[in-house]
């Protein structure tokens, strides 16, 4: 299975414990999601560390997409991946978050690694699938500093 990955990284003035402890809390998501998608949170296992479960519903354009997520890496501090363990339009989805202390702030990093389905016929997507996550990401970044640096 051939994957692929996407990566963006934003530096936010505010103390590495901060922006790592917003990002431990899922009812956070809600503040970072762009227009046009809601995110409702059915599951979340507290406190958040490696193998805990989260249960979404993300719905945009009308559709609703169950999302059931596993934190396979949680280094405090550090790190949180989660896997998602079915991924709707996806074969394989998963959310890697490094978070540094960056002179002035924190540097956090977002790397998404994942496979759409139909094979060949899914790679056809990828445009569509990139420009997506450059959009959502520039959103969630944007809306996490003014959160934070305020």
């Amino acid at each position: 299975m051939k994957t692929f990955a996407f990566t963006r990284s934003v530096c936010i003035d505010a103390p590495l414990e901060k922006v790592f402890a917003f990002h431990t809390d899922t009812e956070n998501l809600k503040a970072i999601t762009p227009p046009g998608i809601t995110v409702k949170i059915l599951r979340m296992d507290r406190p958040v560390a490696e193998g805990s479960r989260i249960d979404l519903e993300i719905t945009q354009l009308g559709v609703t997409t169950p999302w059931h997520l596993h934190i396979s890496r949680f280094v405090p501090g550090s790190e949180i991946e989660d896997t998602a363990l079915d991924v709707g339009p996806f074969v394989s989805w998963r959310h890697h978050r490094s978070f540094a202390q960056e002179a002035g702030g924190t540097r956090m990093t977002d790397r998404v690694t994942f496979a759409p389905k139909g094979g060949i016929f899914g790679w056809l997507l990828l445009p569509g699938i990139y420009l997506f996550l450059a959009r959502m990401f520039a959103f969630r970044h944007r809306w996490t500093r003014r959160l934070l640096e305020a």
